[in-house]
């Protein structure tokens, strides 16, 4: 059944196009300006790290994304009451065991690089299926198909070798806590890169 040009989109076609819709093509673009700038991929040192403009410039933008987040689900009324408890006691009870024990801390830190991946894989299935039902198609028609290759597109290339040795070389932290196996599997990937992709 045909839908109304302006329920086609989550809020609206001015709101959608240039927030919603536009931005990973913007991002695409803007990135590759940024590869192009001698300045931008720099490196300096910050803080005891070793950084360049480009990536303390996208470090910045994302974890200030990550704050703006914290506020819209927990000092919204109607979002903080759908899961209260979870709300609360999931970052308590995650931030206690992080100060108290180096595993957990060197874990939840490892996790949350391939979590992201995983984050952002759906954000994409979510805004895909957001928009199929909007023009009238059952939003559970085809949804783990939709599912899986949401993960393939955005975990593949990763997978495939673009940015595979960033995300595996987290595993080094293991160091800290004395944890050989996963500090050999950044070595391990490295050897059957050429097998992944």
């Amino acid at each position: 059944m045909p839908t109304s040009q302006s329920s086609r989109y989550i809020v609206s076609r001015r709101y959608d196009w240039p927030l919603f819709l536009l931005p990973p093509v913007l991002a695409l673009g803007l990135g590759g300006l940024v590869a192009l700038i001698p300045m931008a991929n720099k490196v300096f040192g910050f803080w005891g790290q070793e950084v360049t403009v480009s990536g303390l410039a996208i470090g910045i933008f994302i974890h200030s994304h990550l704050v703006i987040v914290f506020f819209r689900t927990h000092g919204n009324p109607s979002i903080f009451r759908l899961h209260p408890r979870r709300f609360i006691a999931v970052p308590l009870l995650l931030y206690g065991a992080m100060m108290s024990s180096a595993w957990a801390m060197v874990s939840v830190s490892v996790l949350i690089t391939f979590w992201d991946v995983y984050h952002s894989g759906l954000q994409t299935f979510g805004f895909a299926r957001i928009y199929d039902r909007k023009r009238g198609n059952d939003p559970n028609d085809g949804r783990r198909l939709d599912w899986w290759l949401n993960h393939l597109l955005y975990a593949g290339p990763i997978l495939a070798g673009a940015t595979m040795m960033d995300h595996v070389e987290d595993f080094e932290e293991f160091e800290e806590v004395g944890a050989t196996f996963f500090t050999s599997i950044p070595g391990f990937m490295h050897s059957q890169q050429f097998y992944f992709s």
